[in-house]
Order: C-alpha cells, then sequence, then structure tokens
C-alpha cells in the first residue's frame, strides 16, 4: 500500500459519510486488506482515526489485526485530543478498550492522558482515568496540574465543570 493509499484509508475511517455504519467501514477495509495485504505497522496507523473519533467497533476491529500494539500512550492522548463533548462517551469506550493493553507504566500512562483530558475540559474523561488509577494530584514535567487546566478550561471556554470535579472531590 502506498502512503497515499494509506492516508486515503486514514481519511476514509476518520471523515467518513455520516450514513455509513461501522460494519460498511470495516467491509471496506476488510476488501482493501484481501486486494493488497496490510502490514503490521499499516494496521497501526489505522488506529488514530478510530480512537480520536470514537468509532469503538472499528478500533476493535483493526485491534484485532494486531500482533502486537505499542504506543498505546500516543493513542490515549489521541483519543482525547480537542475538545468534543459530542463524543465524550464514545472516547471513554475507547479508553476502556486501549486500557486492556496497558502493562509498563500503566499509572504514567493514565496521568498524562488525563492532563491532556483536564487541558481540553473533558471532565467526564478525567473522571474515568481517575477511576482507573491516574492520580488527581499529578503535576507533568511542566508543573501542569488539573487545578492548572481547569483555570484555563473555565477561562478559555467558560466551563468550570472540571474545577467543580475537583472541589467536591479533594
Amino acid at each position: 500500500m502506498t502512503e497515499q493509499d494509506l492516508r486515503n484509508l486514514q481519511i476514509y475511517i476518520g471523515k467518513r459519510n455520516r450514513n455509513q455504519t461501522d460494519e460498511q467501514v470495516i467491509e471496506h477495509i476488510k476488501k482493501i486488506n484481501n486486494k493488497t495485504p496490510l502490514t503490521q505497522e499499516e494496521w497501526h496507523k489505522l488506529i488514530f482515526p478510530s480512537c480520536n473519533n470514537g468509532y469503538i467497533e472499528i478500533l476493535k476491529f483493526v485491534l484485532s489485526n494486531i500482533e502486537s500494539l505499542n504506543n498505546i500512550k500516543e493513542y490515549m492522548i489521541h483519543t482525547i485530543y480537542g475538545r468534543n463533548n459530542k463524543i465524550t462517551e464514545k472516547r471513554i469506550e475507547v479508553l476502556k478498550e486501549l486500557i486492556k493493553y496497558l502493562t509498563d507504566n500503566k499509572e504514567e500512562c493514565l496521568n498524562e492522558t488525563m492532563i491532556y483530558a483536564g487541558w481540553f475540559g473533558e471532565t467526564e474523561i478525567v473522571r474515568f482515568l481517575i477511576e482507573n488509577g491516574a492520580n488527581k494530584e499529578y503535576k507533568n514535567q511542566n508543573g501542569l496540574g488539573l487545578l492548572e487546566c481547569s483555570e484555563r478550561v473555565e477561562k478559555q471556554f467558560k466551563d468550570n465543570s472540571l474545577k467543580e470535579f475537583l472541589k467536591n472531590n479533594q
């Protein structure tokens, strides 16, 4: 598969016609794979459009074709990158799936993902990550913690839900 063909497939997964079902997208991927089998590296690259858009069934299909999953932290952070409250529950489902693959540095991965979720004001995702082992007192290497994130979110998005969550869960 050429780089352009792979990029086109990633775009197809991420920006598909809203009338298409996950099953139709999966069938399209299968058709391409049957014609020219995807390499492990190419399967890994199909994780990204599934994660950020909350396409859990497509993600599960892609993961079922991967022999050894690596870069889980990168996929988790990509899942929550950007503010999109319309698909929060779908993103949480993706995170649940990815967490199953965490072995080494689980807490660090959860903590870093939590800071990104906090940065974008994804309070429900922050709550989920804390419930699954993230440390709400964690600060990244730049000294950024949830309190600083909550102040940014309140100022930038006029959203105080993270600040309220932190206040109510001390």
